[in-house]
């Protein structure tokens, strides 16, 4: 914590981390490039372990202009609008140094993150890693709908994305991976506990 600058932060797993550390660190926090900050529901520790709040990421995210791997994952408490905070931040004025155009890698597995949050992402940010693993509010509509001049890639052909989470997330059907199949650069595809076609799990495979 005595670095002038941070590049790589993971608190995984520590039940201290709260809004207040953010605050402390995002100073520092100018050329991060990686935050991991996975909570696991471990036995031994309370349910409400975790204090980092939607309106605490958010303005901690504000200070990450660089940022280009997040893993917020197994984090209850944190929902779409953490999400939505991200690509807002390319909206803002360049001197705020609030700018997410970096993030290409993003995992909220386990998560209480919707639809409305993934497409958010998805339409302004060149995501190539996403994994939304254990979603349970994820049914894959309208991640790619009608994207069109005002998104970061105007047609589904268009998308950045290479690799592609989305194990047991049960509401998820055939026609959100047909869809997938459009993405021209997308080689991976992780579908285990997904209840969708026998023909469809042998083209993700």
């Amino acid at each position: 914590l005595f670095s002038l600058y941070y590049t790589d932060i993971d608190v995984s797993y520590i039940p201290a981390m709260n809004d207040e550390v953010l605050t402390q660190l995002a100073p520092r926090c100018e050329s991060l490039h990686s935050l991991k900050m996975a909570y696991a529901r471990l036995h031994h520790m309370s349910p409400s372990h975790t204090n980092i709040t939607d309106d605490g990421f958010s303005s901690f995210i504000a200070s990450c202009p660089n940022l280009r791997v997040l893993d917020i994952g197994n984090s209850s408490f944190l929902t779409d609008t953490s999400l939505l905070s991200l690509p807002q931040g390319r909206r803002l004025l360049v001197a705020s140094r609030v700018a997410t155009t970096h993030l290409h890698s993003l995992s909220v597995d386990n998560n209480k993150v919707t639809d409305r949050g993934i497409h958010a992402v998805l339409a302004q940010l060149p995501i190539r890693q996403l994994s939304v693993a254990f979603c349970s509010n994820i049914t894959g509509s309208g991640w790619f709908r009608e994207l069109r001049v005002d998104a970061c890639f105007c047609l589904i052909e268009e998308s950045e994305l290479e690799e592609v989470n989305v194990m047991w997330c049960a509401k998820l059907t055939d026609e959100t991976f047909q869809r997938l199949q459009h993405c021209r650069k997308l080689v991976k595809v992780g579908i285990s506990g997904c209840s969708i076609s026998k023909p469809l799990q042998h083209l993700c495979e």
